[in-house]
């Protein structure tokens, strides 16, 4: 799936843990539940997707394109996310540690 094009993929309740989508296009895809633990996601088009309730664990999103994402009620523990693509996306119950949570968004 590396560098695939999936806009407005259904991927409710995938599992994709450790799956290599690095540059894959998912703009407005669909991850509600979806399991990306240990995926990589770098230099995907993430823009206005799903993510919620998803486990993006571990997950590499470096350069990841994230504006307008929804990763309410998601995990985010270990991932390589940086502060700036995390002021564009929808934050709310978003487990960002063990002891942690993102509610900017609630």
């Amino acid at each position: 799936m590396r560098g695939g094009e999936m806009t407005s993929a259904d991927l409710y309740g995938a599992d994709l843990r450790r799956a290599d989508l690095s540059r894959a296009t998912l703009i407005h895809a669909n991850l509600f539940g979806a399991n990306l633990a240990g995926a990589n996601l770098s230099g995907a088009n993430l823009r206005g997707a799903n993510l919620g309730s998803a486990n993006l664990s571990g997950a590499n999103l470096t350069g990841t394109s994230l504006v307008g994402a929804n990763l309410r009620d998601a995990t985010i523990i270990g991932t390589k996310i940086t502060q700036h693509q995390l002021e564009r996306v929808i934050l709310c119950h978003t487990a960002a540690t063990a002891q942690s949570r993102l509610d900017r968004d609630c």
